[in-house]
């Protein structure tokens, strides 16, 4: 649901909610935590290119929706939709924030003072981090992609059960949220797919997603690293 820098067209994809049942309709807005600028701390002064212009759009676009106001639509100017009886449930993997974050706390985390002052209005729940074995299991079902893909060009894609421990030691450590590990290992099947086309590898190979596949993206850089 992502327009390019302005956000997401919240009004389009909400108008399957017009009618009897949009009056007990429950909106769950998750990833959060891919909403904050990059650096850290929301400046108005702030400029780091188009990553950061694209962050706070998307941001922007969810006010409406968070202030329980009127959304136009944008393929239809003349349709709109009231969000106030709507009951809306963020999450996102916000582990830096205190158990009740203020407005300054989110700004702090990197959101703009509108969205700030509207989350921290809101109820707060703060849920237990998944156990070691739970995290490799949530992996181990978000393999299944990467299986059905590699299938595509006939071939058979496998897990090392190492790889698992390996991203769940990372996202226990606190380097990435389960959504991230999620990402670190659908992004190095598909890399690995890829590089068998280039190879132009036949079809019928098996091929085991082993440890040294697997890249993970250093924060502090934003780069990737063996």
């Amino acid at each position: 649901a992502e327009t390019n820098w302005r956000g997401t067209a919240i009004g389009n994809w909400l108008r399957m909610l017009e009618g009897p049942s949009g009056h007990r309709a429950i909106v769950h807005l998750d990833g959060l935590d891919a909403l904050p600028v990059r650096g850290g701390t929301y400046s108005t002064n702030a400029h780091e290119g188009s990553g950061y212009h694209y962050r706070e759009g998307k941001q922007r676009s969810l006010i409406s929706l968070l202030a329980r106001r009127v959304i136009a639509t944008a393929d239809e100017g003349t349709s709109t939709l009231w969000t106030g009886h709507l009951s809306v449930i963020a999450s996102g993997h916000l582990a830096d924030l205190p158990a009740y974050p203020t407005a300054e706390d989110y700004q702090d985390g990197g959101f703009i003072p509108e969205i700030a002052s509207l989350l921290a209005a809101c109820d707060h729940m703060a849920m237990e981090p998944l156990a070691f074995d739970d995290i490799q299991t949530v992996l181990l079902d978000a393999f299944d992609p990467g299986v059905a893909g590699a299938r595509t060009f006939g071939y058979d894609l496998d897990l090392d059960f190492s790889v698992l421990h390996h991203i769940a030691t990372h996202v226990a450590e606190g380097r990435g949220s389960v959504r991230e590990g999620i990402a670190w290992l659908q992004r190095s099947a598909e890399e690995v797919v890829l590089g068998m086309l280039e190879r132009r590898t036949p079809p019928g190979v098996v091929r085991t997603l082993a440890v040294d596949d697997i890249r993970i993206p250093e924060p502090a850089r934003g780069r990737w690293v063996e």
